[in-house]
């Protein structure tokens, strides 16, 4: 059983720990050669630095904050919500969102109604202890609460970015019939970029990302991030041909052919690992054209 084929099983049909998963998806990714996976896969299995800038968005959840209060004579309120608005701005992320940068076995075994907190530093606590209440009840303790169903979610959403990444590796290797080692630099980082680093977001800001994907005047990895978005072989030899006709006759931007070209391939993306509309995928295609280019 090839590698690929070990780690759509270990996802689709067992219960192997998520942890276990991506320790092949390490071996992939060495296998692959490909620094922004290693780096993913690394984290998910070791744990973010906390203010990471590269942390995803879905180890992040709001998090509004509880505490506990006490006073005179016996006097106590538990369990009682606390409003960022009355926290200076530096400490308003207390009460209103969270990071969760454990590693990813901190989570694989949390059960959906189990719920985990975040405590607030003592020194913190003390801060706000009589900003509260008027008298004498004075914050003992304070904490966000995070539900187990969010740990479960970041437990789902790394099992299916892999499985959406392997999974598009493997039709990638029929396509060419190659080894998944053999495959473009280009088609593999377009697909870590698409499925597992940038998930539906991806193409947030297409400039960034033909600038990880494709070299100027490289035409391997520009044909690697085209076939990765679903367009077909004979379609990307048309396009190199159309690219050097317009070359010979001297425009300086992306030339009629190309751009041409380009219309009639947006609506390929569409068999991609991640579905995209034509406007998006013409912005697409028309920068890593660009790219390739130089312009």
């Amino acid at each position: 059983m090839s590698l690929l084929d070990d780690i759509i099983k270990a996802i689709t049909e067992s219960d192997e720990k998520t942890s276990s998963i991506l320790r092949k998806c390490l071996v992939l990714s060495y296998k692959l050669k490909n620094d922004s996976l290693k780096s993913w896969v690394s984290k998910e299995l070791n744990g973010y630095e906390y203010e990471d800038p590269e942390m995803p968005d879905y180890r992040k959840c709001a998090a509004p904050a509880k505490g506990f209060f006490i006073g005179g004579f016996g006097r106590s309120i538990n369990d009682q919500p606390i409003p960022s608005a009355v926290l200076k701005e530096e400490h308003r992320h207390w009460a209103e969102r969270a990071r969760l940068p454990q590693p990813i076995v901190a989570y694989e075994d949390v059960a959906g109604g189990e719920n985990r907190i975040i405590p607030w530093p003592a020194n913190l606590v003390l801060q706000y202890q009589s900003s509260f209440f008027d008298g004498d009840l004075a914050l003992n303790r304070a904490w966000q609460e995070i539900p187990g169903s969010v740990m479960l979610g970041i437990v789902d959403t790394v099992r299916t970015r892999l499985l959406t990444f392997v999974l598009e590796l493997k039709e990638q290797t029929v396509d060419e019939d190659v080894e998944v080692e053999a495959l473009a630099p280009s088609t593999v980082q377009t697909l870590v970029q698409m499925t597992v680093i940038g998930g539906t977001n991806v193409f947030g800001n297409v400039e960034q990302f033909a600038a990880t994907t494709v070299q100027a005047g490289d035409i391997a990895s520009l044909r690697g991030t085209l076939a990765a978005l679903g367009v077909d072989h004979q379609e990307l030899e048309a396009l190199e041909a159309d690219i050097a006709a317009d070359k010979a006759e001297g425009p300086k931007s992306v030339g009629k052919r190309t751009l041409e070209w380009i219309g009639r391939n947006a609506n390929a993306a569409g068999k991609g690992a991640v579905k995209i509309g034509a406007d998006v995928a013409t912005a697409v295609m028309t920068e890593a054209i660009k790219r390739y280019m130089g312009l």
